[in-house]
């Protein structure tokens, strides 16, 4: 006996099949209703339903039989009605895995035998585009969403047409065509077949907007992200973007005093060429409002007048509904600061004489507290080396600021490439589960070179180093260069010395470096302390000591003054700095400040043969422009004299600008910049340079940018004069290369380049760079 069947809807050609299911289904009610004949189950079963003693699955291949009972849910005992049976059917349809399914009875001993046959759906063998050539085949997969050897049914196969027409029509291509065919199974496995005519792709030829009255035509285009076509761009039609453009255009209005603004109609028409399509728009602007009375109450959490000052409205002012929004956002930014996220707020408007009254009601809502403190996506960083950056715990009021200044520190480590915050309430209480969810990068630094120059011969170097090291936080690095200069340079930095905030350093150094005209020998270390200032956010205060044998040793060309210098020298010095930093991260920053004070101390009460004092002062600033351009200034003024002589300053701590570096000046030969009258190998006593760089990004991890630098040096800081500044301009890219670091080149043009007999010499100085600048 048949009991019920169900085959599942499969497009336009699945009507036949949805048809004669409907009328089975009628049948069986209506005989269950005609006088004298009852449920088709009960011409053969006394009036209480028998139950079911067994179950049988048949026409099954790839699904196992157990599985299928599992999905039907038959229990073994429980009795045999219709709407159980359709139960049954149902359970297996919703799996996506049976074409049809019909159940069956037959008499058993104490009971019914329930036979289950099934016709599965085939799985995918291949899915083709047959016609396909402006969209590519990676964008239908996706859309699509078919993979070989997954199951398909009918429905999926129109659904997944759909999906494809609808692509074609976001690619602009709305006379596309698309008809999808599944071949007879062979062995239980289909191919998907997408039978494709792109047709041409339209082009916007003519946007009108009709109905204004205050505003131009143009203005409102603006505002389309939809554009007409012409020489500069394709006139491209996307029917989501053109969607989004008609809300575009009501704001645009109600953002400018007029409230009621709408769309009323519009139209897309296609011209007899099937390419070119005119948009009509109409508008209707109604009524001009300014912003009337603006009031708030409800709130016992924050008064009416701070809450009114939040809103930044004035008065008078055209009513915006942008600037509305923006200052309830900037009064709820009021509220979270104080715990309380779930304050609530309500503006009620009410319009009068051409103006609109803003009226604020406010439910402060209970305050929030920080339940748990959890971090994820951590793998080599150890837990409390991220937790022990937190300015927030839990417990504590869920502070907005405390928050976001957290996500900064633990960027700041400099260890990740990104850090996330996600927050989810605690059921049954006002508290919220904090997660911080980092994403790590490669902190450690391989580099090895050989190279040759007939100044030093055959030369090579290896560098290694680890910002991160054991994941402690720790920084640790060496330099070895070898061949006709060297140098070995070992440095170690503990960041939280026995559990606080103290920084401790120590390194140590034996450096021959090429000056041009002689090399500056230097042997010795030093030691590093620090600690954050705690009175005074976002900065620190750092001390050095260092104690080191230094020597000039003149090369051929070497001016008398280098001659004159020749010999070993035990340098003893003090560093102190203030460092304040507020910008958001550590490496291509997009907004905030970086203030530097260096001052130093060789000799005098330290001892030692060279005697000198030094101070510096640094500024910059980043400010974020349109896109993801950042506009990058800095200044940096500096002065060296003697202790007892203003000009006895030994010639390695001049100041000799060009090129890239601590004292780049682009656009000019490293270290070519000296004061006017000088030998080429003798430094000033002051210097200033200015820089600005407008950077962007090309794609992940590498940056372009155009820069303006300007700076010079003098005898003495009295002859500073910021007229006499050399010029320099060009354009340069940066990597972000794992295991290398930050590697730049620049190409910059200077404009004030001469050479030691008076003559310019402007032209183009290329220059490669390690590390930043800013």
């Amino acid at each position: 006996m048949l009991l019920l069947t169900k085959t599942p809807v499969s497009g336009r050609r699945g009507s036949a099949s949805r048809e004669s299911g409907v009328a089975l289904f009628l049948l069986l009610v209506l005989a269950s209703l005609a006088p004298g004949s009852g449920d088709a189950l009960a011409q053969d079963q006394p009036a209480a339903p028998l139950p079911i003693v067994g179950v049988e699955v048949r026409g099954n291949r790839r699904v196992p039989s157990g599985e299928i009972l599992a999905q039907a849910a038959v229990k073994i005992g429980s009795p045999v009605d219709r709407g159980g049976v359709r139960a049954f059917i149902e359970r297996l349809h919703r799996s996506g895995h049976y074409a049809r399914v019909d159940v069956l009875s037959e008499p058993a001993e104490g009971g019914v035998r329930l036979i289950i046959r099934v016709e599965e759906n085939p799985t995918i063998r291949e899915v083709r585009y047959e016609g396909r050539d402006k969209v590519k085949e990676k964008d239908l997969e996706e859309k699509v969403g078919f993979k070989s050897g997954g199951v398909v049914s009918g429905n999926a196969v129109w659904k997944a047409e759909e999906s494809v027409r609808a692509l074609y029509r976001e690619k602009g291509f709305l006379l596309a065509e698309v008809r999808s065919e599944t071949p007879p199974a062979d062995e239980g496995r289909a191919d998907v077949v997408f039978r494709i005519d792109e047709g041409r792709k339209v082009r916007v030829k003519t946007i009108a907007i009709r109905g204004l009255e205050r505003f131009e035509p143009g203005g409102v285009k603006k505002v389309m992200k939809t554009k007409e076509d012409n020489w500069r761009r394709s006139g491209e039609f996307k029917r989501d973007v053109y969607e989004e453009d008609l809300r575009r255009i009501e704001a645009f209005f109600k953002d400018r005093g007029h409230a009621d603004a709408r769309v009323v109609a519009d139209s897309v028409w296609t011209a007899e060429n099937d390419r070119d399509i005119t948009i009509d728009i109409e508008v209707e602007e109604g009524p001009f409002y300014e912003f009337g009375a603006v009031t708030a109450s409800g709130s016992t959490l924050l008064a009416a007048e701070r809450i009114v000052d939040a809103l930044r409205i004035e008065p008078g002012e055209a009513y915006s509904e942008k600037e509305l929004q923006e200052g309830l956002g900037n009064v709820y930014s009021l509220f979270a600061e104080e715990g309380y996220i779930y304050a609530n707020m309500q503006p009620e408007k009410t319009k009068r004489d051409g103006a609109i009254d803003v009226a604020i009601s406010v439910v402060d809502g209970p305050p929030a507290r920080v339940n748990k403190i959890l971090i994820a996506g951590n793998r080599k960083t150890k837990e409390r080396v991220i937790r022990r950056e937190l300015v927030i715990y839990p417990g504590d009021v869920f502070r907005r600021s405390a928050i976001l200044r957290s996500q900064r520190e633990v960027y700041q480590l400099g260890f990740f490439e990104d850090v996330q915050l996600r927050d989810e309430p605690v059921r049954g209480t006002n508290d919220i589960n904090l997660t911080f969810e980092v994403v790590e990068k490669s902190t450690g630094e391989a580099t090895m070179g050989a190279g040759f120059s007939s100044q030093s011969g055959a030369t090579g170097f290896l560098r290694l180093g680890e910002s991160n090291f054991s994941g402690n936080g720790q920084r640790a690095s060496i330099l070895w260069e070898f061949g006709g200069l060297s140098q070995i340079e070992v440095s170690f930095t503990e960041p939280w010395l026995f559990g606080t905030r103290t920084t401790a350093g120590a390194d140590l150094a034996i450096v021959r470096r090429n000056l041009d005209t002689f090399f500056d020998h230097r042997r010795g270390g030093g030691v590093r302390l620090g600690r954050p200032i705690p009175w005074l956010d976002y900065s620190r205060i750092d001390w050095g000591y260092r104690l080191e044998q230094r020597e000039i040793e003149a090369r051929s060309g070497a001016s008398q003054a280098v001659i004159d210098a020749e010999g070993k020298d035990l340098s003893s010095s003090m560093r102190i700095s203030f460092t304040r930093s507020s910008t958001d991260r550590p490496i291509h920053p997009t907004t905030g400040s970086v203030a530097i004070l260096r001052s130093e101390l060789a000799g005098g009460p330290l001892g030692g043969d060279i005697e000198f004092h030094q101070h510096e002062i640094e500024s910059r600033w980043f400010f974020p422009s349109w896109w993801r351009f950042v506009l990058g200034l800095r200044g940096r003024v500096g002065v060296i004299e003697g202790l007892d002589d203003p000009d006895d300053v030994p010639l390695y701590e001049r100041y000799r600008l060009g090129g890239t570096g601590q004292y780049g000046l682009r656009g000019y030969g490293d270290r070519d910049v000296v004061p006017t009258g000088n030998a080429v190998d003798v430094g000033g006593r002051s210097m200033v340079v200015f820089t600005a760089e407008y950077k962007f990004p090309v794609v992940e991890s590498i940056y372009g940018l155009v820069f303006l630098d300007a700076g010079n040096t003098w005898n003495s800081f009295s002859e500073v004069r910021l007229g006499e500044l050399k010029r320099g301009a060009g354009f340069g890219v940066r990597f972000e290369i794992p295991l290398l670091g930050q590697l730049g080149f620049d190409l910059g043009y200077g404009f004030d380049d001469v050479d030691r007999f008076g003559r310019t010499r402007r032209g183009w100085e290329p220059h490669f760079q390690l590390g930043s600048l800013f």
